[in-house]
């Protein structure tokens, strides 16, 4: 989600109601261009760089790979849909860790 927009469950054109799988939400924190990723990168804590650098050179991803995202509108189904889907580069955790992302706790 961005800024303060809340996108409502039955916007999100899932499959499922409310409830019925563990459901988590986001704040994007910054832009997940790549310029904004290696910047993150930069101005990391050398624990999550140590981090980020072992798990990029034993699963064989750049920061390149990172900013490889895909977003758009979610389609009209299940009589729901609306809002703004993002498909990350990869694993969640590596944008968490480099606060480009922040889980949205209720």
């Amino acid at each position: 989600m961005r800024e303060e927009e809340i996108i409502a469950f039955n916007k999100r054109g899932l499959p499922y109601p409310e409830g019925y799988q563990d459901y988590h939400q986001y704040r994007v924190m910054h832009d997940l261009t790549e310029e904004n990723i290696i910047n993150a990168f930069k101005t990391a804590s050398s624990e999550v760089k140590e981090s980020l650098i072992d798990a990029m050179e034993n699963r064989g991803f750049s920061l390149s790979d990172l900013a490889n995202i895909q977003q758009g509108e979610i389609a009209k189904v299940f009589g729901a849909g609306g809002g703004t889907q993002i498909q990350l580069g990869n694993s969640l955790k590596y944008y968490e860790d480099l606060g480009l992302l922040k889980e949205v706790i209720k």
